[in-house]
């Protein structure tokens, strides 16, 4: 009897290796086993829904990994949607918040108060339970307006570019050290000169109220490559693997798994909501229509209906995909996903 059922795993252990299946990124002709792990359309970094929308022996772990480890951790950690928007949503604990440091893309200076301008970070702090903002390490000079020009150490100008057109030197306020250690601090107001009695420093603890903050995000060709996957990936679940490993979709898969960039791979960003009520909904948008000026097939892409991105999936003259129109929205209210009628949107651009 254990002879037998050491034979029939022998066979099937045989026959899993025999089925080859070519991934729709590297296009690789790889056997099943190489197909372990699950490609979600949308990343479950942005909510568990309901009847999620995977892709089944399409993407190999290989590739699958390779998203995980480079796209999806920028799209997840280093954007508005996944850094700031993720975490007030309850999508994510703020708890589980980690910061990248001087590593991030994303800026945040106040805009009112005592210090306009001044750089800020974020940190999940125990104290008040969630997520909130600290005073990165910089100086302030006092400008001859009246207003301090603020500078993180990397970005500290020359002391000769510090002169008297620009800056009040003589003000006994004119430097403000923030956020600094006190070697750092030594350092730098040596090489300007300048006593440490003379300094002004500011405590943390002014920042502590709520302030207005503008943020400024760096959107490169990691952050559109990632978005480009959750389209092409969408495509792949409703028009079937067989469809997307066509080679007229090459380009763009090159461009999400390799980084070949295009002349157009990405049409642009619209910042506007989604839905043409202009009302921003609590939740995603994914959506692959035909348009016709580009005689392109496109997707939409918006994480918390805030920033649409409109990713060329393929310049299609002969508009063979003239017909391919799907849309769905990811409700985090309810954690479900709802079929979209494309027809009752303007889709232009």
């Amino acid at each position: 009897m254990l002879l037998y059922a050491s034979m029939l795993l022998l066979i099937y252990n045989t026959s899993m290796e025999g089925i080859m299946i070519k991934c729709s990124y590297c296009l690789q002709d790889k056997d099943k086993t190489h197909f372990k792990k699950k490609e979600h359309v949308l990343s479950q970094s942005f909510g568990k829904f309901k009847d999620n929308f995977t892709l089944i022996n399409t993407v190999c772990d290989e590739c699958n990994q390779f998203f995980g480890d480079n796209l999806e951790l920028v799209l997840a950690g280093d954007t508005v949607e996944g850094g700031t928007t993720r975490y007030e949503t309850g999508i994510k604990d703020p708890e589980k918040f980690k910061s990248l440091g001087k590593r991030s893309r994303m800026t945040y200076q106040i805009q009112e108060g005592k210090y306009p301008g001044v750089y800020m970070y974020r940190e999940y702090s125990e104290e008040v339970g969630n997520i909130t903002f600290y005073p990165c390490s910089q100086i302030g000079f006092l400008r001859n307006s009246g207003e301090y020009e603020w500078f993180l150490l990397n970005d500290i100008p020359k002391k000769e570019a510090i002169t008297h057109e620009v800056y009040n030197i003589s003000d006994p306020k004119f430097p403000i050290m923030l956020g600094c250690d006190e070697s750092i601090e030594e350092k730098i107001l040596n090489e300007f000169g300048i006593k440490r009695g003379e300094a002004f420093m500011v405590s943390h603890d002014h920042f502590k109220e709520k302030i207005l903050f503008e943020v400024q995000g760096k959107l490169d060709e990691v952050d559109f490559r990632a978005r480009a996957k959750i389209g092409f990936n969408y495509l792949a679940y409703w028009q079937g693997n067989d469809f997307i490993l066509d080679s007229s979709f090459n380009t763009i898969r090159d461009y999400i798994r390799w980084g070949k960039v295009p002349e157009t791979p990405i049409r642009g960003v619209i910042n506007k909501p989604f839905f043409p009520d202009a009302k921003r909904r609590l939740g995603h948008i994914i959506a692959i229509h035909w348009e016709e000026k580009e005689a392109s097939l496109v997707a939409r892409v918006s994480l918390f209906d805030f920033l649409q991105f409109v990713i060329r999936l393929v310049k299609d003259e002969a508009q063979q995909y003239k017909d391919v129109r799907k849309g769905h929205f990811f409700n985090i209210k309810q954690m479900n996903i709802l079929e979209l009628d494309l027809s009752k949107f303007n889709l232009s651009f």
